[in-house]
């Protein structure tokens, strides 16, 4: 594994970390963005891997395309509503519930081990 794809993974997991605890101090909008920060991350790290560079967007999918990851259609949906929390954790009257953010945490969680399991 090249030394960029490692740094790249240890960010990724530095921002799920983010994520869990911002959920812990009451912060959800933060925290949803941080879910998308970690995939976002990872997808780099897999492009990295690949020779590729990242494009310049937060469409998680398109990220995974240019990797060549072949998601299932789950996945596709998945990543799909997580580049959403790109930009709409970021502005004012962004409503999210504890629970909406624990989901997302757990659903993030499952895809970046399936990702990190490919990467290794």
């Amino acid at each position: 594994m090249k030394p960029e794809t490692r740094e790249w993974i240890k960010v990724a997991d530095r921002d799920f970390g983010s994520a869990r605890s911002l959920l812990q101090d009451g912060f959800a909008e933060n925290a949803a963005y941080f879910c998308q920060q970690a995939a976002e991350k990872l997808l780099k790290a897999a492009l990295t891997e690949g020779g590729r560079e990242p494009p310049k967007t937060h469409d998680l999918v398109e990220w995974a395309d240019l990797a060549e990851i072949q998601l299932t259609g789950e996945r596709q949906v998945f990543l799909t509503r997580l580049s959403d929390h790109a930009a709409r954790s970021r502005y004012p009257g962004a409503e999210y519930t504890e629970e909406e953010v624990r989901e997302l945490l757990e659903e993030t969680k499952r895809f970046l081990e399936w990702l990190r399991a490919r990467l290794s």
